[in-house]
């Protein structure tokens, strides 16, 4: 077996494991080590390293900008691990849930920055992210050379990217690690964390992600854990965007959506992300989708014209028969 490969994708641990997805070099290797059948691409989805150690360096204190239900969750979790908080929130009812965790509340993010090694953004928006860290009493102006910025917001890349630019300077790490997971699963230690950043950025954070998250999926470099849980959010949104219109379709059929939905999840419902194999190339070669017996070539099709036959508008099933279409075409 080559080396720093594992015959497993997942190490026989519980708790926090931290990840590195393949790349193209272990994707060579895989087809190399099937070629001579010892082992199944299957198993090494994801190369992981060891779970971190309890002898790894822990930053002394972190200050989290943002207490709302999200960051007051990550707030509880570090609290709950004796590391030492302190908070900044530009509301009343932050303030006041940070002092109920017995944190010290800063009057700004600079002032909160100097007292802490480290720094975890939780806000909204990408300009309240950006204000947090770079505005005149942003968090830059506060934290120390060589700190950990900590973008915890599902933000654009570039904004993540505009930051580390201002930091670089100043040999300040900065990692963006999105939230996938409510505030009562992160206040359970149960969400996770999606990593864009250095490796060194990554190694240095994740002492601090390990109370929060029961794992942290490195995905590449600075903006990459931003675009990750993007797309990830997209394809929640877009199930319940083609969810709603296919109600929409049944509707214009006499088809009570209650009755739809109670039919959806009484059927031997077939999800990709579950099976995605059978869906796209396995091998590394493209993220194209593979052709699938009758579904694209005719189902997505009679979804539309059942549509246009009831006389209603669904521009979603048109661009999805249109998408279809044109993989029929690519595969044939």
């Amino acid at each position: 077996m080559p080396p720093g490969l594992r015959r497993c994708c997942r190490p026989p641990t519980r708790g926090f494991r931290w990840r590195h997805l393949r790349t193209r070099s272990l994707c060579a290797a895989l087809r190399h080590m099937e070629r001579l059948n010892i082992c199944s691409r299957k198993t090494l989805r994801h190369r992981h390293t060891p779970l971190i150690s309890e002898e790894s360096p822990v930053e002394n204190a972190i200050g989290i900008i943002g207490v709302g239900s999200m960051g007051g969750a990550l707030l509880g979790r570090w609290r709950a691990a004796n590391i030492h908080v302190v908070a900044y929130d530009v509301t009343q009812a932050g303030r006041e849930r940070a002092s109920a965790h017995g944190v010290a509340v800063a009057a700004n993010p600079a002032e909160l920055a100097a007292q802490v090694d480290a720094v975890a953004v939780m806000v909204r928006t990408d300009a309240e992210t950006l204000d947090a860290v770079l505005g005149d009493d942003g968090a830059l102006a506060g934290l120390a050379d060589g700190g950990l910025l900590l973008l915890h917001s599902t933000i654009a890349p570039s904004t993540t990217t505009q930051i580390v630019a201002a930091a670089q300077s100043r040999r300040i790490d900065v990692v963006d690690a999105p939230v996938v997971g409510v505030p009562a699963v992160v206040e359970a230690g149960r969400a996770v964390a999606i990593v864009g950043g250095s490796q060194q950025a990554f190694d240095r954070a994740a002492p601090l992600l390990k109370p929060c998250f029961r794992d942290a999926i490195h995905m590449g470099p600075t903006g990459a854990g931003n675009a990750a849980k993007i797309i990830k959010n997209l394809c929640t949104a877009a199930e319940a965007l083609v969810l709603a219109e296919a109600l929409r379709i049944g509707e214009s059929w006499g088809i009570d959506y209650l009755d739809a939905l109670a039919m959806m999840t009484t059927v031997d419902q077939y999800h990709f992300i579950d099976h995605w194999s059978t869906a796209f190339d396995a091998n590394g070669y493209g993220s194209a989708p593979l052709r699938v017996p009758n579904l694209y070539d005719k189902d997505v099709p009679l979804a539309r014209n059942i549509a246009h036959a009831a006389g209603i508008s669904v521009p979603i099933t048109e661009a999805l028969a249109d998408s279809a279409q044109q993989i029929v075409a690519a595969t044939e």
